[in-house]
This record gives C-alpha cells, structure tokens and sequence, in this order.
C-alpha cells in the first residue's frame, strides 16, 4: 500500500495510505477531505477558587496591612511639617514625600497584597489610629496647666472636670471645649484635614454619652424590688441567672429564644445550667447535693431514715400537755370525718401511744415502732393515710420537744429535709437523668421550709422562658443556614452569624448587663470607666474615611 506526504493547508506534513494504484493527486484530494484544523490552545488563566484557608490568610495580612496604615498615617502627620519644608526648599528625595504621601503608604500595601477596601483592613487601621492617639489629650493637658479645670477636660476629652462649678452651664462649655480640644488633636494627628470635624465631635461627645446613657436607662427594664431580692437570694444559692430573665422584655425576650435556633450560640448550654443549678440547690434542701434530683432521693431516703431511726431509739419521748392535746384533737377529727371502721384505726393508734406512756414518757424503741406502724398506714391508699400521717407529725413534734437545744435543732432539720424529700419525690421523673423541670418545681405547694420555697419562686420566676420556643419558620431558615452557606461558598458569614450569636449569649449572661439590670453602685461605676475608656476617649478618630484619594 503506498504511503503519499501531503501537505495540509496549516502547513504540516499528514501521511496518506492510498490503496494500491492510486495516484499522488487522488492521495491530496484525500487528505483535503479528510484534514480538520487543530483547536486552538487554551491560553486563558487558571483561576484557582479561594479556600477558608486562603481567606483566613487574607483576612489577617488585612488586618495587621490596616494597622501598619493606621500607625503610617499618624506618622505621616509628623513627618508632614518636614516634607513641607523641603518641598520649599526644592528638596525631594526617597525620604521626602510629595503631597500623596499618604496614598503611597496605601498604594504600598496594596501592592504587597493587602486590600484596603476590606472591613478587616478598616479594623485594623482604625484599632492603630485609637491605639496611636489615645493618650493625646494627657500630653497635651500640661500645657494647660494654668487652667486646671480645662486641662482636666482635656486630659479625660471632656468627661471629668478638677473642679466642677455650680454652674451647669460654664461646666458644660469647659467639657466642651476639653472635648474639642482634644478631639481635634486626636482627628488632626491621623489627617490635619480632619482637625475641624475631630473638634466638633469631641465637643459634642461628652453631652452625647450622657444622651445615650439616659436612653439606654430607658431601654434597659429596671428589675423591681421583688425581683432582685430574688435574684440576691439565687445567687447565694448558686444559681446564675441570665440577665434576660430579670425583667420582662420583648426584646431581650425575642433575642434569648432566638440564641436556642442558631448553633453554637451557647443558649442551650446556659439555659441547662441555669437548671442544673436549680436541681443540685434542690437536693441540698433534702441532704444531697447532685443535680440528678431522682438519684438523690433513691440516696435520701435510707440516709433520712437512719437518722429517724436514730433518734428514735435513743431518746424517749415526753407525753406533755401538748402531746396531750393533740392527741385528743386527732381522735376527735377522726370520729367526725372518717367512718366507724376507719377511724377506729386511728383511735387504735392513739391506745396505743398512750399505754406505752409509763411516768409520762415512751420509750424510743416502743416510739420507734409506732413510727414505722404509722409510717405504713400513711402510705396506704385509703382515706385513713392522711390522719395517720398528721397522727405521726404530733408523735415527731413530740420528741423534739423532749431532746436538748442541740439535738433539737439537729433532729429539726432532719425532719425539714425528710419533709422536703417527701413533697419532691411526688415530682421526681423515673430513670436514669433526674432532673425536676422547673414548671412543675413552680407549681409545688404546702412547703415547709424557707429554702425549698425560695427555690420554688426562683423556678417561677426565672426558671421558664417568658417567648415559648415556638416559631417553626425560625428554625427551618436557621436551620437551613449551614448547607446553604455551605453550597455557596458563604461560610465566613454564617461563621459570623454563629460568633454574633454567641458574643448576644455572653451579653445576656454578663454580670456587668446583670447590674444594669439591677441598678446595682457597681453599675453605674462600669460605666463611667467605659465612657473614659481611651477608645471612648479617641471616638473622634472613629467617624473619618482615610486615605481614600490621592491626596488626601
């Protein structure tokens, strides 16, 4: 078979295997038909999708490219006199800058691949610009010397005076211009060009603290009396309570049942330990101290027991005229309210105590035993229980009376906790986590001891969440949050969103909100060392774009 090189029409060589007797030309117009252009190669960039690290990378060069542009600002400002100067003198160089000095600077760090117009940038620019001028109105306050009343306006930019008047008036013009002063010096040594506006903002800063102040009073529900007393006594209890169920606000209200939709929020983890600390201060009024209230009272019950037992049987019980008394009043109630069969029962119990009475007393051990005997009857199913049971309360009244001041007080509060581990077995759920929901903790009644019901308001008030958690579009859209981020590439934001709504959690769980809350001296005390803060102090700087234009 002969083989023919033709040449094609992009100028290579392509081999043609003819059958046997064609000819060159037949071989040609084969290829022609035959030949298809090569595609052209694929020259355009490869661009390579950003990673969460790559943006986590990008992200911090913003960051610290916005602080070495805060701090080159500030020295721009500086060296701005001596650029001045040589450009009279018609002296440039590397070290003399023409006007866009400060353009450069941002030129230069978007070159080494910062991105000035990125929120991290911004940031990190403006914590060195806060950084940088914070204590400028201190280096300046010694100047003033000759006037101590304005140097202190200074010094604090408008928030403290050495000396207050009693004029209202000259004290608000001294803070003013404290503040003006001040607040120029702070703009201007960022940009000169921003001296005017840093001056009328520092004058306007004291007095507009003080606005926002009021107005977050107004904002802020004070807790009533009732409440913090409440609060006061959960708290040496244990118990930490979020400052959105100090008062009832919808807003507060609205943002704490929304933190139990978004993950990670840490609402889920505060709300368990508020009930937690519940529990555990529960058990502790019957002797225990765990947060698993059904495995306490399994633990309870022998412990009480033998304590009773005890007790009991060490100590013989005086039959007094209040015993007496009781006893005739339990017979007489018995005859009245229970039928003849019944309350022969009881009248049967009350022989008993008295025949075992020798010189006035009974023996523990016999008392002992018509404590188990009554102990059985009360937990009976029968109308006869509830008498047998006040019957045994008159038998136990009777043998504190008859122990010293210290056994009394011991054996009291044995019978407190013994009464306590009664009322809370009857709300106690079966198996293994225990834990008393605080609605039917709430709901309890006839308690005894001052303890158990302060804890019971406590449920009350600030166990249960004033917003149910309702809402099932909220947790379908939250929900949906993380696949959606997910499938577009949105997981910085959702990650914000997630750190937004834990930063609310520690808002809601500050002990600083708690105060403000409360109206507690420590409060207002905060406060005022937030407001004369350096950043509050350096707010002037806050407001002004920089470094925006060449020229600028």
């Amino acid at each position: 078979m002969p083989v023919f090189k033709v040449k094609t029409p992009d100028g290579s060589i392509m081999n043609v295997n003819a059958p046997e007797g064609a000819t060159e030309r037949q071989a040609i117009e084969f290829a022609a038909k035959m030949w298809k252009p090569k595609a052209p190669a694929d020259t355009r960039e490869t661009i390579e999708e950003p990673t969460m690290a790559s943006d986590i990378a990008q992200g911090l060069k913003n960051v610290a490219g916005g602080a070495v542009s805060g701090a080159a600002q500030i020295g721009a400002t500086i060296l701005s006199p001596i650029d001045w100067a040589a450009r009279k003198l018609g002296i440039q160089n590397e070290a003399i800058f023409p006007q866009n000095r400060r353009a450069a600077i941002e030129s230069g760090l978007r070159e080494l691949g910062a991105e000035p117009e990125s929120l991290a940038f911004k940031g990190g620019q403006m914590g060195a610009e806060i950084a940088g001028t914070a204590g400028l109105g201190g280096a300046i306050a010694p100047a003033l010397k000759f006037a101590p009343r304005l140097a202190s306006a200074v010094e604090s930019g408008g928030f403290q005076l050495a000396k207050p008047t009693a004029s209202v008036v000259k004290n608000a013009l001294t803070r003013g211009a404290g503040g003006a002063i001040a607040g120029g010096a702070t703009a201007g040594l960022v940009n000169p060009e921003d001296f005017t506006t840093g001056a009328a903002v520092g004058a306007a800063m004291p007095t507009a603290v003080k606005a926002v102040g009021k107005l977050g009073n107004a904002l802020i529900s004070k807790a009533t009396p009732e409440v913090a007393t409440l609060a006061a006594k959960a708290k040496d209890y244990g118990i930490d309570i979020p400052a959105d169920r100090l008062v009832d606000s919808k807003t507060l209200n609205a943002m704490s049942a929304s933190l139990n939709y978004v993950p990670f929020s840490g609402r889920t983890t505060t709300e368990e330990r508020l009930a937690s600390q519940i529990n555990k201060a529960v058990s502790q009024t019957f002797g225990q101290n765990s947060d698993n209230v059904t495995d306490a009272l399994r633990k309870a019950g022998p412990a009480l027991g033998s304590k009773f037992d005890q007790v009991l049987k060490n100590n013989s019980v005086r039959v007094d005229d209040a015993f007496m008394a009781d006893l005739a009043k339990h017979a007489d109630i018995a005859s009245r309210e229970l039928e003849a069969g019944q309350a022969k029962i009881i009248q049967n119990q009350i022989d008993e105590i008295m025949s075992k009475a020798q010189n006035d007393l009974i023996d523990g051990q016999a008392a002992y035993n018509i404590k188990r005997t009554l102990d059985r009857i009360s937990k009976q199913n029968s109308p006869v229980a509830h008498y047998a049971s006040d019957l045994r309360i008159s038998l136990m009244d009777a043998l504190n009376r008859s122990l010293g001041p210290e056994e009394a007080a011991n054996f009291a509060k044995t019978r407190m906790q013994y009464g306590n581990m009664l009322k809370l077995e009857k709300l106690a759920p079966a198996g293994a986590e225990g834990e008393i929901s605080m609605g039917r903790l709430a709901n309890l009644r006839d308690v005894r001891d001052p303890k158990l019901r302060d804890l019971i308001d406590i449920a009350a008030q600030f166990g249960r969440t004033r917003e149910a958690p309702h809402g099932a579009a909220q947790r379908v859209v939250l929900g949906a949050l993380a696949p959606v981020a997910a499938a577009t590439g949105q997981i910085p934001i959702y990650a914000g969103a997630i750190g937004a709504a834990a930063a609310a959690n520690r808002l809601l769980n500050s002990q600083t909100l708690r105060n403000a809350m409360l109206r507690s001296p420590e409060q207002a005390n905060q406060l005022r060392q937030l407001m004369q803060s350096p950043g509050a102090r350096s707010a002037a700087v806050l407001g002004f774009p920089q470094n925006q234009e060449e020229g600028q």
